[in-house]
């Protein structure tokens, strides 16, 4: 049963007064969710740099409201008061070794620009959690038909491609009709934080689902899984596998609804693939050979240059253990003529941060997702409701986390700009569960030494990233420069733009 929550159910010193700006930047939230997949919304940039730039004015956008909101700012700082001790000690050093990292590194800017993005993420990430505390029933709702509006606009996109394929004479590649995409890894990273929670809709629906409101969230959730066969990402379906796998041993049968809407929509999603690309060779002429082998006729084995690029990261960590060669560093100069990062996400962190960091990161996350998996053991045996929290909310979130962090071994899942949003608006939506289940009253005011550091924080961040991003974007051109590119590259490498390669 779903209940309101009053201010009197809020830690301490919470309010809802002058949080207008936040409810404002969930809603842009929602809409970067809903339309940034499949709407092209500043072509000039190219789809790659369009989603770093709306990215980037969403962050500073939280990063000034947090600046100029003294009571947004202060519930803010409440809630940082709720993560353990521990845990803002740990992530106070990955700072510092990073700034470290930063002055050692070849091209500082360059390193400052790639921390700044972080800690805007980082103050994102538990602003999304503190909207998830005070407006928990407007943030799932929005959250929720935002990820099926994005389904709908991704759906219309693929299949007003795949009509148009119809009628040119040439080949059917499955890479062009993700339209809204420069590759179509970058919507598969998408898909990993996603598809987990499509199904939402019709769990926390208050009524069992009926007519329009079953089947059209149905329709939508299979369309996603067709999206995903269609797609053939190794990375999104391994994720995807043990997810369930570890969904199915923590939570067991008290998440068989969520496998039960998920199952139904990936043999519907399945269905639909089947019918469209291996069933007309069959009764017809028509050749979707290009379709199949770019699906599931894709070889197991090929690490697409993986292998290589891991090669190098583990040369840099040998080389700089401690520190790294410095944030966003591993495009700077590595000529490997296939990527600007390792598309492993632990090595990227211990090669361009340090071992120190990649192993304080790695303690933050399993930390983190065993409190989860307690808190949700004890939540979904409960029969008398949880209030504002659905108990299906953590094998749902939990799965998302697992896909996404299992893709982000093979992918640059932390690196692109859809999925690093996807990425905190997931932990932020967890982060908010967690604390509003037993909200805690800080063991000290907010001091003035309190309150500056935490102003410090956003604005140092927000000025990082924007000396970083305005020489860019007053020589845009040259980011599409391709003469410095290695001959055995493809023309764009991409990292924090299209063009990712740095020191050039």
């Amino acid at each position: 049963m779903m209940i309101s929550k009053t201010d009197a159910d809020l830690p301490p010193a919470f309010n809802r007064d002058n949080l207008s700006a936040s409810t404002l930047l969930l809603l842009l939230l929602g809409a970067y969710i809903a339309l940034v997949p499949s709407i092209d919304l500043i072509p000039v940039l190219g789809r790659y740099d369009e989603k770093r730039l709306l990215e980037c004015i969403l962050l500073l956008l939280a990063g000034f409201c947090l600046i100029i909101q003294a009571k947004l700012r202060q519930n803010w700082i409440l809630l940082t008061q709720q993560l353990s001790s521990h845990t803002r000690l740990l992530m106070a050093g990955v700072l510092t070794l990073g700034l470290l990292s930063a002055a050692q590194a070849t091209a500082p800017d360059r390193a400052i620009l790639d921390i700044s993005l972080y800690v805007l993420l980082f103050i994102g990430c538990l602003l999304i959690a503190l909207q998830r505390q005070l407006q928990p029933q407007f943030f799932d709702a929005l959250l929720l038909k935002a990820l099926l509006f994005s389904s709908a606009f991704s759906l219309l996109a693929f299949f007003s491609a795949f009509i148009a394929a119809q009628i040119e004479p040439v080949p059917l590649l499955h890479w062009d009709l993700f339209v809204n995409f420069s590759h179509i890894r970058f919507f598969s990273q998408f898909q990993s934080w996603t598809l987990p929670l499509i199904v939402l809709p019709l769990l926390l629906s208050r009524t069992t689902p009926k007519g329009l409101q079953l089947w059209l969230p149905l329709l939508l959730a299979s369309g996603w899984w067709f999206l995903l066969f269609s797609s053939g990402t190794r990375g999104t379906m391994l994720g995807l596998i043990i997810a369930t796998i570890v969904t199915a041993l923590t939570f067991g049968r008290h998440a068989l609804p969520w496998f039960k809407w998920q199952g139904l929509a990936l043999l519907t999603g399945l269905a639909l693939y089947i019918l469209l690309f291996l069933l007309p060779p069959l009764l017809s002429a028509a050749d979707t050979s290009a379709i199949q082998n770019g699906t599931i006729g894709r070889a197991l084995s090929n690490s697409s240059g993986r292998f290589h690029l891991w090669q190098v990261a583990l040369s840099m960590i040998t080389e700089h253990p401690w520190l790294g060669v410095g944030p966003m560093h591993y495009a700077c100069g590595v000529t490997n003529g296939i990527g600007a990062h390792p598309h492993n996400s632990l090595l990227q962190i211990a090669a361009e941060w340090g071992l120190p960091v990649a192993l304080i990161v790695v303690i933050i996350a399993l930390r983190g997702a065993l409190a989860w998996i307690r808190l949700g053991r004890v939540r979904l045996r409960q029969t008398d409701g949880c209030g504002t929290i659905h108990p299906l909310l953590f094998p749902a979130l939990l799965a998302s986390l697992i896909t996404g962090s299992t893709h982000a071994l093979f992918s640059g899942v932390i690196i692109m700009p859809l999925s690093q949003i996807t990425m905190i608006l997931v932990f932020g939506w967890m982060l908010g569960i967690y604390f509003s289940t037993a909200p805690m009253t800080p063991k000290h005011g907010i001091t003035a030494k309190n309150q500056l550091l935490w102003l410090l924080l956003p604005l140092l961040a927000s000025t990082g990233l924007l000396a970083g991003i305005a020489p860019d974007l007053l020589h845009f051109g040259e980011l599409l420069n391709t003469t410095h590119v290695p001959a055995e590259a493809t023309h764009y490498m991409p990292r924090f733009w299209q063009q990712g390669l740095i020191c050039g």
